[in-house]
């Protein structure tokens, strides 16, 4: 079978078939990856059996790699190859448990950014443990046209440090010695607020009422989220709701 790509369903991502990532390609091979890769944000490789070495390989003929800052789980002989894993050997982790606690894309916090990652299955589960990735282009370009105005000539900070220090550590005995990092609780409950599912109303009501969110703080984060204005209106309401009518936080 040739090389082909096979769009993947939804608005982005494709199937490559028709390539052994196991053995050098050609150039013009290669090539007609990278268009790929760049044409459609997300490529699938299945049916890949890789060594370690030939994963870096390929992955080198992207450009030079990055070494993980979390240094205790990168792969021994091979620095290149951060692990990830949920695996327990002699009651210490394989690899990193905490890399999907939220919608990242990887290191873009450097001044020049990663320009992907090369996810290599080596024991999945038959249900669940899916990878998931968003496409950012189409909803910027959704956005009305107002917004779009206000953005342009805008810069961000991106500070790890930041993200970090919204994350709660969690150690308990039902963590078997190991800290969880959640989410703090005002961004979770903000979350459930965007969604306005009932089920998540009566959980978000439950906090609010019990004093362990506070409203000033839910009310301040909701400017900042990227929703138009009709559905912040809806977000506050939903905040305001939440809280009994003579409560002031």
């Amino acid at each position: 079978m040739g090389f082909e790509t096979v769009p993947l369903e939804g608005p982005f991502g494709a199937e490559v078939r028709g390539v052994d990532l196991s053995r050098p390609l050609d150039a013009e091979t290669f090539e007609a990856v990278r268009h790929a890769f760049h044409l459609h944000g997300v490529l699938l490789f299945r049916d890949q059996s890789l060594t370690p070495a030939q994963h870096v390989a390929f992955s080198q003929g992207f450009g030079a790699l990055e070494e993980h800052v979390q240094t205790q789980f990168l792969l021994d002989g091979h620095r290149d190859v951060f692990i990830v894993s949920n695996v327990d050997v002699d009651g210490k982790p394989l690899g990193a448990r905490n890399c999907a606690l939220s919608w990242h894309s990887d290191h873009s916090y450097h001044a020049v950014p990663s320009l992907g990652s090369l996810f290599y299955g080596v024991v999945v589960p038959e249900v669940g443990g899916d990878t998931w990735f968003a496409e950012m282009y189409r909803p910027y370009e959704e956005l009305p046209a107002t917004t779009k105005a206000r953005l342009e000539g805008l810069s961000a900070v991106h500070d790890y440090r930041r993200l970090v220090q919204r994350f709660v550590r969690l150690a308990t005995a039902n963590t078997a010695g190991a800290t969880g990092l959640c989410l703090d609780l005002h961004d979770l409950v903000l979350s459930k607020f965007v969604a306005g599912r009932e089920k998540d109303m009566e959980f978000n009501r439950a906090l609010a009422q019990r004093g362990h969110v506070s409203k000033r703080r839910l009310l301040r984060r909701a400017k900042d989220l990227p929703v138009n204005a009709e559905m912040l209106i809806i977000i506050r309401a939903r905040i305001k709701s939440a809280y009994a009518p003579k409560e002031i936080r």
